[in-house]
């Protein structure tokens, strides 16, 4: 079917997918919508067949939105050909029944044409005149009609002309179509709306051909051309226009929707050469835990066990040779630090150390922060070294790396006080192993280790004991022990005790300290001694630090972190502030005596304090048993004061459950020479048991416990 102009409708308007449509076939009336057309994908239209009876007009829906008009051409392009049929849509709500008369019938059954040439392109239709007077209608019977083909996609339906005169000559009526439900009738007209024809449907097939001919309406703008017949039907008369019957109530079953058209997924697009925008991070992650204690040994071992000494002899009437000097105690401080080789002079960065030499080894000054890598302010502890002590740089990870220094001049504070401050030591290399002799990394983990030997103020001297008689012979001297050539550790030296009671020789890990003390007392924040009778324990704190910051608001106070009162350091930017400076009191808050700046960053450290507890040498007194009495799990020293009679065995009444390293210290003073059998639970060293007194002088006999032979083995007599 080609395209027909038709003049003075109204513009059109763009659809918006709501306008309803009314859809007949087959005698069949549904009323859909543009949308629901739009999606719909039909097959092809076949040719145009013959022109069947025209039904019932149904009722007219709403004109759709015309779209915008495009500018008017004065030239005609070629008209294109037909596009598929579109399927049916559901057909909408019918209206109640108008009042007024509907539109004309249906056209009377067309004769058949004869056979015609080929149609060239239909021109433009012109204005729809008023139809003329109908003629009367003639004799005969109309033919059967050929069967339709099926229908094209009607164009738009133009304007109704005015109706012609009414017939004077009653036409027969034809059959009417079946009614449907009538709805209720409406009194008041409605009001017609703009005349829109949408899409017409294929036509359904022709029913039986009626014998009596019906009127003819008015003649419609002539459609395009079909296929010629290839059956020439006779021509029926044109039977005069009967009256237009009552419009039938809508139907109220709505006819099939058609299929919704679903068009094929579209390929998927190559991948993009563009990265996406990266994620925002996420939250900082718990703290791990704290690793296991380090299976490497620390850099220093321990002092070798001094040799024995040998019995006493007789008493000399000649002054034997003075021994020499026992060696100055030490105690010793260790820190975390990082090693910078980025620089030789000037302050060493926030933990760090730095040598003035490339060569490390060959530096003669050491540059060393106030504050550890760990955050602590160490300058209380960096200003107490002076020359002639010694500073050992370990790597944190192998005892084997290491460097030893002496102080060789008095160290220097630069920027004290400051952010910046920091200590310069003149050294001279005293040794070195490992990486410490080809330089430490930048950046590698050591410990600095404060090594402190000054000697402490010499205690009173204690009182003389009685005198022995004079031998003419000097008694042989025991053999000295290897003097060790790596020094261990020392605590700090505590003050000198007071005069009185016997003298106490203190060991540390077996090697003696001094044989001239006379009490002991302890001191150290956290350090406490307590007493059972003659039995003293001593619990000395240590452990590892907790740190919690903040970033301070202007004007805030109070800080929560959780602590053990008494175990806490706050700093304030770096600063370490004095205990004045702010209150720690109930373990959850710390509270600052000056307001914080904005920015300001608060670390609270909570010393996580393990206590570790120790049993000093403790003192058993006992006289006249030739079996003493003495549980080791108690005691780790026995005095025994005059003695009388011969000891028969040590062994007899000896208990305890001693484990390996255990020391015990035996002293004897007897009233004259007193015999000594130990028995089998002591063994000599290189140093023989003791046999006996040496007459009303004091014996001390020190002994380890020796876990391999579980016997006591002597490894010192004096």
């Amino acid at each position: 079917m080609s395209n027909a102009q038709i003049p003075n409708l109204p513009a059109a308007t763009a659809l918006n997918g709501t306008e309803q449509l009314e859809i007949v076939q087959a005698g069949t009336s549904v009323r859909t919508t543009t949308q629901q057309v739009a999606g719909l994908f039909p097959g092809p239209t076949g040719g145009q067949g013959l022109v069947g009876p025209t039904g019932p007009t149904g009722p007219t829906g709403s004109t759709g939105n015309t779209g915008p008009t495009g500018a008017a051409s004065n030239v005609t392009g070629p008209t294109g050909s037909t596009g598929p049929t579109g399927g049916f849509g559901p057909t909408g709500p019918t209206g109640g029944n108008s009042t007024v008369p509907g539109p004309t019938g249906p056209q009377g059954v067309t004769g058949p044409t004869g056979a015609k040439g080929p149609t060239g392109a239909t021109g433009v239709n012109g204005d729809i005149g008023p139809t003329g007077a109908t003629g009367a209608t003639g004799a005969g019977v109309a033919g059967p009609t050929g069967p339709a083909g099926v229908q094209g996609i009607e164009g738009q339906r133009g304007s109704t002309g005015p109706t012609g005169a009414a017939s004077t000559v009653a036409g027969p009526t034809g059959p009417t179509g079946p009614t449907g439900a009538t709805g209720a009738a409406s009194n008041v007209p409605g009001p017609t709306g703009p005349s829109g024809t949408g899409p017409t449907g294929p036509t359904g097939s022709t029913g039986a051909a009626s014998t009596v001919a019906g009127p003819t309406g008015p003649t419609g703008p002539t459609g395009a051309t079909g296929n010629d017949s290839t059956v020439p039907g006779p021509t029926g008369p044109t039977g005069s226009t009967g009256p237009t019957g009552p419009q039938g109530p809508g139907s109220t079953t709505p006819g099939p929707t058609g299929p919704s058209g679903v068009g094929p997924t579209g390929p998927t697009g190559a991948d993009s050469t563009v990265a996406g925008p990266t994620g925002a991070g996420g939250p900082t992650g718990p703290t791990g835990p704290t690793g296991a204690a380090s299976t490497v040994a620390g850099p220093t071992g321990p002092t070798g066990i001094g040799g024995p000494t040998g019995p006493t002899g007789a008493a000399s009437s000649v002054a034997g040779p003075t021994g020499p000097t026992g060696t100055s105690g030490t105690s010793s401080n260790l820190f975390l630090y990082m090693a910078n080789t980025g620089a030789t002079s000037g302050y060493p960065g926030d933990g760090d150390i730095l040598w003035n030499a490339s060569t490390q080894i060959s530096s003669t000054q050491i540059n060393v922060s106030h504050l550890t890598d760990n955050g602590i302010d160490v300058d209380i502890f960096l200003s107490l070294l002076s020359t002639g002590e010694q500073i050992v740089i370990q790597s944190q990870t192998s005892s084997v790396d290491y460097q030893t220094w002496t102080i060789t001049g008095n160290p220097t504070n630069f920027n004290p006080g400051a952010a910046n401050s920091y200590w310069a030591f003149p050294v001279s290399l005293v040794n070195s192993g490992g990486v410490g002799t080809t330089n430490f990394s930048s950046g590698q983990a050591l410990f600095l280790a404060l090594v402190s030997g000054v000697t402490g103020p010499t205690g009173p001297t204690g009182p003389t004991g009685a005198t022995g008689a004079a031998s003419t012979v000097a008694g042989p001297t025991g053999p000295t022990g290897a003097a060790s050539t790596v020094a261990g550790p020392t605590g700090p030296t505590g003050p000198a005790g007071g005069g009185g009671g016997s003298s106490i020789s203190v060991y540390d890990e077996g090697s003696l300290l001094t044989s001239g003390a006379t009490s002991f007392d302890f001191t150290g924040s956290g350090v406490t001694a307590s007493a059972a009778g003659t039995a003293v324990t001593v619990n000395i704190p240590g452990g590892t630090y907790t740190r919690t910051s903040f970033t301070a608001t202007a004007g805030q106070t109070s800080f929560t972190a959780t602590y053990t009162v008494g175990y806490v350091q706050v700093y304030v930017n770096g600063i370490l502030l004095n205990s004045a400076d702010y209150t720690a009191t109930t373990g959850t808050t710390v509270v600052l005596a000056s307001a914080a700046s904005s920015g300001d960053i608060v670390d609270v450290i909570a010393i996580n304090v393990a206590v570790s507890t120790y049993r000093l040498l403790v003192l058993a007194s006992t006289a006249n048993s030739a079996t003493p009495t003495l549980n080791t799990d108690n005691y780790d020293m026995m005095v025994i004061t005059a003695q009388s009679v011969a000891i028969t065995s040590f062994t007899t009444n000896l208990t305890g459950t001693p484990v390996n390293g255990q020391t015990l210290w035996i002293a004897i003073t007897g009233t004259t020479a007193i015999a000594i059998t130990w028995g089998a639970l002591f063994e000599a060293s290189i140093v023989a048991l003791p046999t006996s007194t040496v007459s009303t002088n004091r014996l001390d006999v020190g002994f380890v416990w020796n876990v391999a032979t579980s016997k006591w083995r002597c490894v010192a007599s004096a």
